[in-house]
């Protein structure tokens, strides 16, 4: 009986591919349209093109266009059919360099999976392209029939020689989608424009790739360069540097003042053993080992101050509309990766925290820098970082040790600039009795003495009026401002008993002027009286100040060794906010339990009436929902604190405020000071607790969470 060698039974069975995987991989690997036509347009910097036009019409019959052309390098027809029609070619990693005229470029792409994304874009695709001294060639791609073909050997493209009128000067390449899957409104192209911006990195001078936006649907057949705006070149703080090969950072630190009347330098250095010390709390995502898993890489990391007068002062100093400036930010916002001066990530707006930079910043708000703060880009290469990839997806790192290394030393980076913008933040750019100068009452005096000397007319005393008034009011908003900036650097009181001294100082010898320009220059010019009229009324309007700071002065923001109940003096706060807790109109929740704090009595009512009052102020705002106050308790970790929770079913902070609702002066009520949070926060700051509030409410409201330490 013959016998059947194992190797006889194995059958060699080749592996296919049905042509709808260019559907299929055109929807998972490329995740929207615009990463898409963003790497549509990655293609063309591939191509050495020095310049690429990005143009679109919506159509509701037709389903518009897209098209894309470049003055790259172009396709023979032999690249066409050995490269371009070869799905996943390892063309761009087997050949990393694009050259020409003696230049170099590094290419982005090496998944070969481009042109997947014109397959998700459209139905159908048109390609014109010419090498230099090469015929130009036509290509049409049909997806549909392509996707609906039985197997790949019947699935095909058309191509032939371009014997029309000459498109291209040398080379290049054109390709246009026509019967787009999905029309590209206006949310989709600005969302494009943000992205496009971030192509490349924000802060080089001058680039060798230029990218051009054409809209027809609303305006004229007009090329508008995509570029970053000049105030993005000039950060207010910056921290920039780099990681070598042996994990020694070194890095400098500049601050400069938006109207740059007040700059700092700093030079930060630490090596390898050091950065591991810093992260003793993550040492798990940092290596032992000599140096850095995640290989050298350059940085830069720009950040601004966004509250409202922050971006007024970028108006004033750039001659940019307040509202473009967030937006401006917004456009390349978080810490971008460039390999060899390309995007890597992140490509879309899902993924512009891929750091958690936000979460973060729960338990420091005001301190720690959010996405939207920032403008960074790290600079990698293939070359010496070959462990950090980007996912098929483009929307992601690969996870490894490398990767996870790469992560937790960037978020130190941001934490030194985080420290470093901590001391600049509230820099007093001047002292506050020198804000007077300007309207120095013995200069005033001497004016008005010698137009009277030389029989000067009333004329010739409006202008000093006018010069008056404007220099009061700017005096006022300088104040309000830097009680804001102050108030950080001391405790309220203080500040507030410093500028109510200053203030009412000051405003009596202006009084004392501009009674003396009255007395010298008497008229019934109707004119002169109502310029004087109005430096009166400025001189009051700071008198007004110094009474809205006048009760924050008497606040008693020092530690007393003294105890408290919690649950009594909540009880005792509710009472005082509403006399009778059984006929209040809130609903309380109260845990059932008596907890010894080490917080003076006095302190604990303080910080929870201001809380109450805020929490029932905005439940006023909801008469449809339950008024319901809810306190939780829960003993930390260390046994020596507890951290005391307050819900409400209130109408919730605001995202615009949300950030710095600490801070003094922010408030959302009409008639607030905004100042009762930031009282709450320095007294619980006197025994080391911290307060924050969480962006989703437990209760649909607000929720704030602070602790407090237990008595020994």
């Amino acid at each position: 009986m013959a016998t059947v060698s194992v190797e006889e039974k194995v059958d060699s069975i080749p592996f296919q591919m049905h042509p709808r995987v260019f559907e299929a991989l055109g929807s998972d690997l490329v995740t929207n349209d615009v990463v898409a036509i963003i790497e549509l347009v990655k293609n063309s910097y591939d191509a050495f093109a020095h310049n690429v036009w990005v143009r679109f019409k919506n159509d509701p019959i037709t389903g518009g266009f897209l098209e894309i052309e470049d003055d790259g390098l172009g396709m023979t027809r032999e690249e066409i059919e050995n490269i371009w029609c070869l799905v996943a070619t390892p063309h761009k990693q087997n050949n990393s360099m694009a050259s020409t005229n003696g230049r170099q470029r590094r290419v982005s792409g090496a998944k070969g999976l481009g042109r997947l994304a014109a397959a998700r874009l459209g139905n159908k695709l048109q390609v014109l392209t010419q090498a230099d001294n090469a015929p130009c060639w036509k290509i049409e791609v049909d997806w549909n029939k392509i996707f609906k073909a039985n197997s790949i050997s019947e699935a095909f493209i058309q191509c032939q020689q371009n014997d029309e009128e000459k498109f291209f000067d040398t080379s290049g390449t054109c390709i246009k989608i026509t019967e787009l899957r999905e029309s590209l409104g206006d949310d989709k192209i600005n969302d494009l424009k943000e992205n496009l911006a971030r192509l490349l990195p924000p802060f080089e001078e001058k680039s060798d790739f230029n990218i051009f936006i054409r809209n027809t649907n609303n305006q004229a057949d007009v090329d508008v360069k995509i570029d970053t705006l000049k105030f993005l070149k000039e950060p207010k703080y910056c921290l920039s540097g780099v990681l070598d090969k042996k994990g020694n950072f070194t890095s400098r630190y500049q601050y400069t003042s938006i109207d740059k009347s007040v700059t700092r330098t700093k030079q930060i250095k630490r090596n390898w053993k050091q950065l591991l010390k810093n992260s003793k709390n993550n040492r798990d995502k940092l290596s032992e080992s000599a140096h850095p898993q995640c290989g050298p890489f350059e940085f830069e990391i720009r950040a601004w101050d966004i509250s409202p007068e922050d971006t007024e002062e970028i108006e004033d100093n750039y001659n940019i509309k307040k509202s473009l400036v967030r937006k401006a930010i917004a456009y390349h916002k978080g810490i971008s990766i460039y390999r060899d001066k390309i995007l890597v990530l992140p490509k879309s707006e899902s993924s512009r925290d891929w750091l958690k930079l936000d979460p973060r910043r729960i338990s420091k708000l005001g301190e720690r820098l959010s996405t939207s703060q920032i403008v960074g880009f790290v600079s990698i290469s293939s070359d010496q970082n070959p462990k950090i990839e980007d996912t098929s997806s483009r929307e992601n790192l690969v996870s490894n040790e490398a990767v996870a290394e790469f992560k937790e030393i960037l978020v130190g980076i941001v934490g030194l600039l985080e420290i470093e913008r901590g001391k600049d933040r509230y820099t007093k750019t001047e002292k506050t009795f020198d804000l007077f100068e300007g309207i120095s009452t013995k200069n005033l005096i001497a004016e008005v003495e010698n137009i009277k000397n030389q029989n000067g007319l009333i004329d010739d005393i409006i202008p000093i009026l006018v010069d008056l008034e404007a220099s009061l009011n700017k005096t006022k908003n300088k104040l309000e401002k830097r009680f804001i900036d102050y108030s950080r650097m001391a405790t309220v009181g203080t500040i507030a008993s410093m500028l109510v001294h200053e203030i009412r100082n000051r405003t009596s010898s202006i009084y004392n002027g501009l009674e003396f320009i009255q007395s010298k220059f008497s008229s019934d010019q109707t004119e002169f009286k109502d310029k004087l009229r109005k430096a009166f009324r400025s001189v009051k309007r700071l008198e007004q100040l110094a009474d809205t700071f006048a009760p924050l002065a008497s606040v008693n923001l020092k530690k007393r060794n003294r105890t408290s109940i919690l649950e009594e003096q909540i009880s005792e706060s509710i009472q005082l906010c509403f006399r009778n807790i059984d006929n209040s109109p809130i609903e309380f929740e109260l845990p059932e339990t008596y907890t010894r704090v080490a917080v003076d009595p006095g302190h604990l009512d303080t910080i929870f009436i201001n809380l109450i009052l805020n929490s029932y102020y905005w439940m006023l705002d909801t008469p449809s929902k339950k008024k319901k106050l809810v306190f939780n308790f829960e003993i930390m970790k260390n046994k020596d604190r507890i951290k005391v929770t307050m819900s409400d079913t209130g109408t919730g902070i605001e995202s615009d405020i949300f950030e710095k609702i600490f801070e003094p002066g922010v408030t959302q009520k009409p008639d607030g000071i905004g100042m009762g949070l930031t009282v709450v926060a320095e007294l619980l700051a006197l025994y080391d607790g911290e307060i924050a509030a969480l962006s989703s409410g437990l209760l649909g409201g607000a929720t704030f969470v602070f602790d407090i330490p237990l008595t020994k």
